[in-house]
């Protein structure tokens, strides 16, 4: 919850100094898009030195833009694997699907270098509202 209250600040330099008080340097923050589009939500990637996990944190509904992200609320079909990597067919919201997709797009190279590179470190995922929606989604891909 501490990670997401640092939206609130509008610049880069108000959110970098956000994530310093609550003990991350500059250089943690991997990745950060503050601003946000239809079908791309607001996000902050950061490395946690402390306990060895990186943590991508998505915004929730904030703008007209994420609005539209949010009422883009179609079902539809989403595949996702189980434990024993078998399919499994269910329905998603169109609007949070295409933005978690277009994350993982944008994202998945720095992911799987920051990991490989720092073996044991995990992944968390997480955001507020279509944010988490996104997040959830992006955690069976």
């Amino acid at each position: 919850m501490i990670l997401n209250q640092g939206w609130k600040f509008n610049t880069l330099a108000k959110q970098l100094h956000h994530w310093e008080n609550i003990g991350f340097d500059a250089a943690d923050v991997l990745q950060y898009s503050g601003t946000s589009e239809v079908l791309k939500n607001a996000f902050v990637l950061l490395r946690d030195r402390q306990l060895r996990r990186i943590t991508l944190c998505i915004r929730g509904s904030s703008s007209i833009k994420d609005f539209c992200t949010s009422f883009t609320a179609v079902p539809m079909e989403f595949t996702a694997r189980d434990s024993d990597d078998k399919p499994v067919v269910g329905y998603a919201h169109l609007g949070a699907t295409l933005a978690s997709w277009w994350l993982y797009d944008r994202l998945r190279g720095e992911l799987e270098a920051h990991l490989s590179a720092n073996p044991g470190w995990t992944l968390q995922l997480t955001g507020h509202s279509i944010g988490v929606a996104c997040a959830s989604l992006l955690s069976m891909r």
